[in-house]
């Protein structure tokens, strides 16, 4: 990811400014908004569609993690699921949930993918990382 690839948008659809400056950003910006409102301390919202937590996600409400540094780092992982995954304020609404009841600072859309809040960006990234290759460990261990 380089700096490009960032897009700053206003935390409100109704700010100034903010038309013109959503049209650069994701279909996930209402999913992106509900994690700032939900979780204040959260300076940055990062989405991924990795594989490995993507494909775990399915038939599990959590994600539990066999290495220690997942284990340390995350946790327990909440899987949530919802008809409409993309762009979906259903999804936003159940995401901003997972994420503030487990304490986790990444939760998974069912099918979709996973969606971290964090006190930047490096760390938001860190968290989708971390349980990517933890959901590889586990898709090693039990093919």
């Amino acid at each position: 990811m380089g700096e490009r690839d960032v897009v700053t948008v206003p935390f409100s659809a109704d700010a100034p400014g903010a038309a013109d400056a959503d049209v650069s950003a994701s279909v996930e910006l209402v999913v992106h908004r509900r994690l700032y409102r939900a979780l204040p301390d959260a300076r940055a919202v990062a989405h991924a569609h990795t594989p490995y937590a993507t494909a775990l996600s399915f038939g599990t409400d959590w994600i539990e993690p066999a290495d220690s540094e997942a284990k340390l780092i995350l946790g327990r992982v909440p899987v949530v699921a919802c008809e409409t995954t993309i762009g979906s304020p259903v999804a936003a609404d159940l995401l901003a949930a997972a994420l503030v009841d487990s304490g986790c600072p990444v939760a998974v859309l069912r099918g979709h993918g996973p969606f971290a809040a964090a006190a930047d960006l490096s760390d938001a990234w860190r968290a989708i990382s971390v349980l990517e290759m933890s959901c590889k460990i586990l898709t090693i261990l039990h093919p």
